[in-house]
């Protein structure tokens, strides 16, 4: 069973995004960003799902700190506004808030599936190829960047795998 972090200073979110996780067979916990680190230590999660504002510290920060040291976990950011400057590339994926349980199923899919070992350099060569031109969301048609410059490999807006 993989295993999931949720690192959020909001306990209603958490217990949403809890509840949607349990029932699509993940284990899951919940931390604050005080305590994340020593979670991840004793835990062991395969995803982490941080929040971006937080009390302390930013979603984005909390995540580069964690890839320093466990750089196999899968990160996502969760926002419910769009994150369109974000260019953070430790950042595997982004949760639109508020949650829902078919966009989560679409993105933990994507990288549970065999075939996305050679994810980051198929993105780079694509978005290398666009350099220039304005870059589209394939699922939602909005435009997350230009020139390779959105750093997302989802759609900020409807979590789309771009």
């Amino acid at each position: 069973m993989k295993k999931v972090l949720l690192v959020n200073d909001s306990k209603f979110e958490s217990i949403i995004m809890k509840d949607i996780l349990n029932s699509m067979g993940y284990d899951v916990k919940v931390s604050d960003e005080f305590n994340a680190t020593g979670v991840i230590e004793n835990f062991h999660p395969d995803f982490l799902v941080v929040n971006y504002i937080m009390k302390e510290i930013r979603g984005d920060q909390l995540i580069a700190m964690v890839k320093l040291h466990n750089p196999g976990i899968k990160c996502f950011l969760c926002s419910s506004s769009s994150l369109d400057t974000m260019q953070n590339k430790k950042i595997d994926g982004f949760i639109k808030t508020p949650v829902e349980k078919d966009e989560i199923a679409k993105i933990f899919n994507y990288f549970q599936s065999s075939n996305n070992d050679d994810y980051e350099i198929v993105k780079k060569k694509d978005i290398e190829a666009r350099v220039g031109e304005i870059m589209h969301c394939r699922g939602c048609g909005r435009e997350i960047g230009k020139g390779g410059t959105s750093g997302f490999a989802f759609c900020p807006y409807c979590g789309g795998k771009n």
